[in-house]
């Protein structure tokens, strides 16, 4: 099972991208900013699952990583510059060359852009903390090393909170090696290299997860109304993005969480299959992510069309369904063009 990709990374991925929604439809669809204070680990999680993911993917993978990190950043560059393109198109509806690539540069056409830079920067940083793995695993007293790997990580991550700059863009895309999420990148590799080892049993499962439960609650309930508090004691203290100690702590509870479910349902059929479910839209963040905002805005057209004042569960069903339906389409509409144009440009003609 080891380096195989499971279901759990898919479904927290896609709890990440619900909680992004539900920070960026505050004062759209609710008005308790506490509700909002308790979704401020989304992008923490998404990185320590990026973490878990990059564990599995370099350990598996044979060839250049020079190649590997040109690829995957790739992945994520060529469906942002559709997406900056698209939004001058639609929302500003007028397209002027420069100001698109200031604002690609920039990486700030809408807010949350700034992961695409933080994502590359995470992912081209992610083989250096996989090759102390590689040394640790040599060493009898590996551990020491894999601890000695995260405080010096640690170290770093929060220095260039404090002390980088990447042309004024917001958050960990801003910091040189994202800032302190490089921290959280880190510890899901950990969690990567030693969670399949995790052999408790099923009531062992149930107990890990109860725990899990218990912790995780505490977490968010420490984001929500004593977040500043608890970071204060700490080196990068009260840190929203990059995240502070509460934000990361969600993250890897969370995270714990979702595993631990996996574990337990085991081969229940019924709750596989919703749990499958969630993963296969899980697998699709990455466009929701680039368009929720575009849908944001559209959704906020149609409830105002309707009735602004409507109950709180039909804007959660038009908002979240419309952003969910909406990228998803954008996303096949997307890709089905690239890969038409990629066909005309790049398709070798059959000898004849």
């Amino acid at each position: 099972m080891k380096n195989k990709r499971v279901e759990w990374a898919d479904v927290a991925k896609l709890w990440a991208m619900l909680a992004v929604i539900v920070n960026h439809t505050v004062g759209s669809v609710y008005h308790n900013t506490t509700i909002a204070y308790s979704s401020y680990y989304s992008v923490s999680l998404f990185i320590v699952v990026m973490g878990v993911t990059s564990y599995w993917s370099f350990s598996r993978y044979q060839g250049n990583r020079i190649d590997k990190i040109k690829s995957g950043c790739w992945k994520i560059l060529r469906p942002y510059l559709v997406a900056t393109f698209l939004y001058k198109i639609l929302l500003e509806q007028h397209f002027d060359f420069l100001d698109y690539l200031d604002k690609v540069v920039h990486f700030n056409e809408v807010g949350p852009f700034y992961y695409v830079l933080l994502y590359i920067q995470l992912f081209i940083a992610a083989p250096i903390l996989y090759y102390v793995f590689v040394i640790s695993d040599k060493k009898k007293y590996g551990i020491l090393i894999e601890l000695l790997g995260l405080a010096i990580t640690a170290i770093v991550g929060t220095w260039t909170t404090y002390n980088t700059n990447i042309l004024d863009i917001y958050g960990g895309g801003g910091k040189l090696l994202g800032g302190t999420y490089l921290i959280l990148l880190y510890i899901g590799m950990m969690f990567g290299k030693y969670c399949n080892r995790i052999q408790v049993g099923k009531a062992g499962s149930i107990v890990l997860l109860v725990f899990s439960i218990v912790i995780m609650c505490v977490c968010l309930y420490v984001e929500a109304f004593y977040r500043g508090v608890v970071d204060a004691y700490f080196p990068f203290g009260d840190g929203i993005n990059p995240p502070s100690v509460s934000s990361g702590l969600c993250a890897v509870t969370i995270m714990l969480f979702i595993f631990m479910v996996e574990k337990v349902i085991g081969e229940i059929s019924a709750l596989k299959t919703v749990y499958g479910m969630f993963a296969r839209i899980g697998r699709h963040t990455l466009y929701v992510f680039l368009y929720h905002m575009l849908m944001i805005n559209y959704c906020s057209a149609i409830v105002n069309a309707i009735n602004s004042e409507m109950n709180i569960w039909f804007k959660v069903i038009i908002y979240f369904g419309g952003i969910f339906a909406g990228s998803f389409v954008i996303e096949l509409i997307v890709e089905k063009a690239l890969n038409f144009i990629h066909g005309i440009y790049f398709e070798k003609k059959s000898a004849e």
